[in-house]
């Protein structure tokens, strides 16, 4: 074990702080619909967005992912 570095377990952002990322991405989507992106094009900038997330910084739940992608038929 000498040398090998402990990894902390990723834990699932907290609904308060979730609802807080979710207004902010939400703020991010309505520019993206001002600027004539469609529903695809939407899904795939919060697709490469939720791909470029560290696992140390955020863990979304299925749920909180679908609800992300949610914002784009809005």
């Amino acid at each position: 074990m000498a040398g090998k570095k402990i990894r902390e377990i990723p834990t699932v952002i907290p609904e308060d702080e979730f609802q807080k990322y979710l207004e902010d991405v939400q703020e991010l989507v309505n520019t993206w619909k001002n600027d004539n992106l469609g529903y695809i094009s939407i899904k795939c900038q919060l697709s490469d967005m939720l791909c470029g997330i560290k696992d140390e910084d955020m863990v979304f739940t299925v749920s909180q992912i679908k609800r992300i992608f949610a914002l784009a038929r809005k």
